[in-house]
């Protein structure tokens, strides 16, 4: 169960969200991100992760591959994480082609847990539930959050209206997008120390973001885009400034950062070798 929710996870341009997979989102929801799987993964960066998650996997995860044909790397599509909150509780729903049964057998061979919840078949386990909402869409999430999308799957009408237009508004721009209207300061309590740019991340400039959205898109250089809101002007001027010097620090790379007013916008591009290294070096 934990492979298969890890192998799930990995696998998170111009697409809007997937109507059907925000409207399943919980109302509540406050922070939500997506992937394009089908784009990012057929660029550079795209294949080298997919080669980082294969070289990583055990020969007990191949083989549930093999016997379920759930191949998180070829199978998804589509992925959109949702949370209410900086909590715990959060909902992956994902679109794609799944062989239901054979899934299913190949989880109840391999020591799993598999229920029925409200007409809905399921993979359980005491922290992580593995929902299959119909051939080509599933939800995997802590226990409660699964169990609400399965009671709400027909009349779901998604986040509020806010946040779904600003939805829309990044999922367009970039092949992975975020979206949060909770303060960085509940997400990020502890922020990294160690080095100069460390130091400047625990600042209370960063902790000013009060809202935040943007995402990435890939290829030959991959372009980082950001839009963040501060508590005030004076705030967005310091954010702006930390900004460029983290920037340089961690990544070596030139940032284009504006401040107007409280909102703070980010540009940052990464050639594919300068990715493949912090990826390497767990930055």
């Amino acid at each position: 169960m934990r492979n298969l929710a890890i192998g799930f996870l990995f696998t998170a341009a111009a697409f809007a969200a997937d109507p059907e997979l925000l409207k399943l989102a919980m109302p509540e929801a406050r922070i939500l991100a997506g992937v394009d799987v089908a784009k990012v993964k057929d660029t550079p960066f795209g294949r080298f992760a997919v080669a980082q998650f294969s070289a990583a996997q055990d020969q007990e995860y191949d083989a549930f591959v093999k016997a379920s044909g759930f191949d998180p790397r070829e199978s998804l599509d589509e992925i959109l994480l949702a949370k209410p909150d900086a909590g715990e509780g959060k909902l992956l729903l994902g679109r794609g082609r799944f062989d239901t049964a054979r899934i299913l057998d190949a989880a109840s061979a391999a020591g799993a847990g598999v229920a029925t919840y409200r007409g809905v078949q399921a993979i359980v386990g005491p922290d992580v539930w593995l929902a299959f909402l119909s051939s080509s869409i599933v939800a995997m999430g802590d226990p409660a959050s699964v169990r609400a999308v399965v009671e709400r799957r027909e009349t779901g009408t998604g986040p509020a209206a806010e946040i779904t237009a600003r939805v829309n508004v990044v999922s367009k721009a970039y092949a992975l997008w975020f979206v949060s209207a909770v303060p960085i300061a509940e997400l990020m309590p502890d922020l990294p120390g160690g080095g100069a740019a460390g130091e400047a991340l625990k600042g209370g400039a960063l902790r000013s973001i009060q809202e935040a959205s943007g995402g990435l898109n890939f290829g030959d250089q991959v372009r980082l885009s950001a839009e963040l809101t501060a508590a005030s002007g004076e705030d967005a001027s310091k954010l702006a400034a930390v900004l460029k010097f983290v920037a340089g620090a961690i990544a070596q790379a030139q940032a284009d950062v504006t401040a107007e007013g409280s909102v703070v916008r980010l540009g940052l591009g990464l050639s594919e070798p300068q990715l493949e290294a912090l990826w390497k070096q767990g930055k």
